[in-house]
């Protein structure tokens, strides 16, 4: 199973403990993905790729250092944005 970019979001803000909710805006831009998941099973089965890290862990330390800097509002909202 893999990790919907709505999960991610969901996910950075649970971890920021700010009381946030996305915005989804409907677009007409024909380029856009309606929906993407990442899912690294095809990776595994070819070339035995094998994680070193694990998201959530990673997630908790990026969203932990981004609040602990001056600016952590500026980049956690930047954070989301690109992950909505």
């Amino acid at each position: 199973m893999g990790t919907s970019i709505k999960d991610l979001c969901d996910q950075i803000i649970r971890l920021s403990g700010l009381d946030l909710q996305p915005i989804y805006q409907e677009t007409d831009n024909k380029a856009d993905i309606r929906a993407s998941c990442a899912d690294i099973t095809k990776a595994k089965n070819i070339l035995q790729f094998v994680p070193k890290t694990n998201l959530k862990v990673d997630l908790k330390d990026i969203v932990t250092s981004m609040i602990s800097t001056p600016v952590k509002i500026n980049h956690l909202f930047i954070l989301i944005l690109v992950s909505s």
